[in-house]
């Protein structure tokens, strides 16, 4: 007896090949991209140990990959934050722990994700970011609302300010100006300081 399910259009999950091979792939994009800006796709599918007709299988184009590229990163890091916990606790621990996270994420991350977003309008650019920026803006809102943090300054240029801050501390970081550490305690005194919550 034939079913609706005999019926329907096959809606098969991805081969485990096929979704190591678009992982392998977007790794490699990450790597290549972070030194070299402009590389070619070749080159990124011979670092994956892959063919360059496989890459163009999977994403069409070299939009297409710098679009899973960013989806990827921003996946990654918002995974970061929910691990962090950020409803809990006080807004100024929020903000440090937030920190924290955004200090120990890969420098080649801000690099590669800057380079795939250039040429996006602003509404395209703050929808990508999203998963990242969104939990922040929480944190500002929650601190302002409990007195920790300044009102003198709009809760949005706050946010930006954290999320400009924070990518100039990797890229001091990534040209050897500073260490880890030094960039990470760096960030943090000076965003303390901005929202008027004190030092460490």
């Amino acid at each position: 007896m034939t079913t609706v399910s005999d019926l329907a259009p096959s809606r098969r999950r991805p081969r485990s090949d096929a979704l190591r091979s678009r992982t392998a792939l977007i790794h490699a994009a990450i790597h290549v991209l972070a030194d070299d800006p402009d590389a070619d796709l070749a080159r990124v599918a011979t670092t994956a140990g892959l063919s360059r007709q496989t890459l163009y299988a999977h994403f069409g184009s070299r939009s297409g990959l710098l679009d899973a590229v960013v989806h990827h990163i921003t996946g990654e890091a918002a995974g970061l934050i929910r691990d962090a916990r950020l409803e809990q606790g006080t807004a100024r621990d929020a903000l440090v722990r937030y920190l924290d996270v955004f200090s120990r994420m890969p420098s080649a991350w801000t690099r590669v994700a800057a380079t795939a977003t250039e040429g996006q309008s602003s509404a395209d650019s703050a929808e990508v970011h999203r998963p990242v920026v969104d939990p922040l803006a929480a944190i500002v809102r929650r601190g302002q609302d409990a007195g920790e943090f300044t009102t003198d300054l709009p809760a949005a240029w706050l946010s930006a300010a954290t999320v400009a801050l924070g990518h100039a501390a990797h890229e001091q970081e990534s040209r050897g100006e500073l260490t880890r550490e030094q960039a990470r305690a760096a960030l943090r005194t000076t965003l303390l300081r901005l929202y008027g919550a004190g030092d460490d």
